[in-house]
């Protein structure tokens, strides 16, 4: 079963970037919404429920971290942004991993690792419940 992922950004070539990017793993990880302002991003999160949810920083609306302190559904977060300025800040925050635009191959690679170890052990436990 796919990682499912949520790309939240309000840049249409940094959507697209990542969407190059993560076409890498194609079978691994497969992109079931996309949102380019806080508000939509909280809808499309909170319907879709995704593995993990790329979420800039900078958008209009509602920027990244308040639309992470207002989900109901914890998806993991994983910060993609411009500036190395809100790291403390995402790090506090639970934030899976903060990643500075443009990110590559070598960036997202541990994060969908981490994310593959998560969904293994999660249906593992469901399994054995």
């Amino acid at each position: 079963m796919p990682i499912r992922a949520i790309l939240v950004d309000d840049d249409d070539l940094s959507i697209r970037h990542l969407l190059r990017v993560i076409e890498r793993w194609k079978g691994t990880i497969e992109v079931i919404g996309i949102a380019t302002d806080g508000q939509s991003a909280l809808a499309i999160i909170e319907g879709e429920r995704p593995d993990v949810v790329f979420l800039d920083i900078d958008l209009p609306l509602l920027n990244g971290f308040e639309v992470s302190e207002q989900l109901h559904y914890r998806a993991p977060i994983v910060f993609v942004t411009a500036s190395t300025a809100h790291r403390k800040q995402a790090e506090q925050s639970g934030a899976l991993a903060y990643l500075c635009k443009p990110i590559g191959h070598d960036d997202v690679a541990p994060v969908i690792e981490i994310l593959q170890r998560r969904l293994l052990t999660t249906t593992e436990s469901k399994n054995e419940g």
